[in-house]
């Protein structure tokens, strides 16, 4: 799952301001036709209202947020099923996608050059050494003078890893590729034009660029296959038992796309008031995503049987992962009188 952006954030935050507050640990109705009653929700741990990535294992939460007020990053292990709450890394570097495979914690350091792979360990961010050609040679000018401000060679800004290798790739290197986890040489597996989605299972690589192709690529290597072509900025791509789900357009309005196996791309549904769909998860043969309304509120969604339905869930989720019949995210909580505070939980599926 890759990072939401801070306007989204900004936006839900002004939306949450407007409203009254929500009860403690119950959650708002879910604004569609049900007669059934508010699911409670468990509060997990407090956090700040800046998050930029969740992960999970079969028992923990990692909640990477950014420091409000300050630059850097806080990194957080939250038990599943309560207890404290413990920081993995508080510093000055800031992170983005954040990846759990056995007892290790990666993630990426977002830097104006480009991410590095680094492994959480001790306290700190240990950088995974990855041997590479120099990405493609970017310089940034200041718009009124002309004069050079910055020359980098583009760095990884999206990742996967599985048990034995890491798989990175970045909007402006136009590649996909693989190495150890201890670090080492990279592998290209696809060249592509800017990759801007990533995700993986237990024998392939999936990628969405910004040249409308969503593909495929061996782990192992071999050549790519393009599963869908000619489409529309698609992004934030996920997969699960052979369903491949992906988002297609701009922040601001965004449409998912479902391609199950045999079958031809299908449009998302969205909720009845649904404007725009963000954050991807597959489970089984369900689609969850956030769902924004006019006012640029997201609320968790589930699209099941052709037919979207909005969770119960807290006000304005920014991230959220599922796990079986539970689902577990980051929300705000607050209102027109008071500061909003930001909160991790869960709420039982039905």
């Amino acid at each position: 799952m890759g990072v939401l952006p801070k306007v989204r954030l900004v936006i839900a935050v002004a939306a949450v301001c407007c409203r009254k507050p929500a009860p403690p640990d119950v959650v708002d109705a879910a604004p569609v036709a049900s007669a059934a009653p508010s699911t409670p929700v468990r509060t997990l741990a407090p956090c700040g209202i800046e998050p930029v990535a969740l992960a999970q294992d079969a028992t923990t939460l990692y909640l990477a947020e950014d420091k409000l007020g300050a630059s850097g990053s806080v990194i957080t292990a939250i038990p599943k099923g309560g207890g404290a709450a413990r920081v993995l890394y508080e510093g000055p570097d800031l992170v983005g996608p954040i990846a759990v495979s056995g007892k290790d914690v990666f993630v990426m350091r977002r830097s104006l050059e480009g991410g590095g792979v680094c492994r959480v360990e001790g306290g700190a961010l240990h950088a995974v050494p990855i041997t590479a050609p120099p990405g493609p040679h970017q310089v940034l000018h200041d718009a009124r003078t002309d004069a050079e401000v910055i020359s980098f060679d583009a760095g990884f800004d999206e990742m996967v890893v599985d048990d034995t290798s890491i798989f990175v790739a970045g909007k402006m290197r136009g590649e996909v590729g693989k190495v150890a986890r201890a670090g080492g040489k990279l592998e290209v597996l696809a060249r592509e034009v800017a990759v801007t989605g990533l995700a993986a299972d237990a024998t392939n690589v999936y990628f969405t660029t910004s040249g409308g192709v969503v593909g495929r690529v061996p782990k192992a290597g071999g050549a790519a296959t393009t599963l869908a072509s000619g489409r529309t900025s698609p992004h934030d791509v996920a997969v699960a038992d052979g369903t491949v789900a992906w988002l297609e357009g701009t922040i601001a309005s965004s449409q998912g796309f479902v391609l199950r196996a045999g079958g031809a791309p299908e449009k998302l549904p969205l909720p009845a008031d649904g404007k725009s769909a963000s954050s991807l998860a597959l489970v089984g043969p369900d689609v969850f995503f956030l769902a924004s309304d006019e006012y640029g509120l997201d609320r968790v969604a589930r699209a099941s049987s052709g037919v979207a339905t909005v969770v119960r869930g807290p006000i304005a989720p920014s991230q959220f992962v599922v796990d079986g019949r539970t689902l577990y995210f980051v929300g705000l909580r607050g209102g027109h009188e008071t500061t909003p505070t930001g909160v991790v939980g869960s709420v039982a599926l039905p």
